[in-house]
């Protein structure tokens, strides 16, 4: 999407863990570039890729995220698909990473057209968000990147930041928390125009890379998504399950009971305070 409005700029928003369609955005990109600045929002590789096209140019300023991989979006389809069938409704809309409940446990909410809401853990108990953090569905291409640690070409560079404190994430009120890190003087004016509105506190690089180990190492998916990828089963939810293994869907049985009471993300929510700092 290529915008200069703010609610085009709100489609833009929420993690979407799938391959972007880009379309022609670099092609427009590149003719708005030449009478505007543009701030292009994307994958490593899909900010090497403009930069590489357009050059050295004043006018554009760049922003990835710590990306762990991309899922195929073959695969999305196939899984959106199995959820309307099982529903018995379509999709009408899906967040990703709902903070309805809390930042730090990040919900998937789909929303049916017949009205019912469905929400579920996204990489501890929703099918496709454990597939995703798995490295099950991990396009092969991701599985081998060349624009991890060192070979960042973004002005700023973004993330949650799970590397977070208990007492900083009291003071955000666990609405989230970002880690942002500056690599250019581009990337230093940006943050010029915002850091009175924000509450930042410095850090290290190397701190950055111990919370986000994806920054710096790729990840094959192990034995898990060669299993996944010989499968011929056709139903993709139980396509993953076999990839995952009986121990994960004994697991998974619990984390449904739980949840059904309401007490799974509170148990989280404390795991994740009693292991803090």
């Amino acid at each position: 999407i290529l915008a200069n409005n703010l609610s085009d700029v709100d489609r833009m928003r929420s993690s979407k863990y799938v391959q972007s369609d880009m379309g022609n955005c670099f092609a427009e990109i590149r003719e708005a570039l030449r009478s505007r600045q543009v701030l292009f929002s994307g994958t490593p590789c899909q900010v090497a890729g403009l930069r590489s096209l357009v050059g050295d140019c004043d006018n554009l300023l760049t922003c990835s995220f710590v990306c762990g991989g991309a899922p195929s979006p073959r695969i999305w389809q196939d899984y959106v698909q199995a959820v309307s069938q099982k529903m018995g409704s379509n999709i009408m809309s899906v967040n990703m990473r709902s903070k309805d409940t809390n930042w730090l446990i990040p919900e998937l909410k789909i929303v049916f057209e017949d009205g019912r809401v469905h929400r579920e853990v996204l990489l501890n108990q929703n099918h496709y968000g454990v597939a995703f953090g798995s490295g099950l569905i991990t396009m092969d291409s991701c599985t081998h990147c060349r624009f991890r640690g060192d070979a960042l070409f973004a002005d700023v560079v973004v993330s949650d930041h799970w590397g977070i404190s208990r007492e900083m994430l009291s003071s955000s009120q666990n609405k989230g928390a970002s880690a942002l890190l500056v690599r250019t003087q581009k990337g230093e004016k940006l943050y010029d125009l915002i850091e009175k509105n924000i509450v930042a506190i410095m850090g290290s690089l190397e701190d950055m890379k111990a919370s986000h180990k994806v920054m710096c190492l790729n990840s094959d998916g192990g034995e898990g998504r060669a299993a996944f990828i010989a499968s011929d089963e056709g139903d993709i939810v139980k396509k993953i399950e076999g990839a995952l293994g009986k121990k994960w869907a004994k697991k998974n049985r619990i984390v449904q009971v739980l949840n059904a009471m309401r007490l799974y993300i509170p148990i989280l929510t404390l795991r994740w305070w009693i292991r803090a700092k």
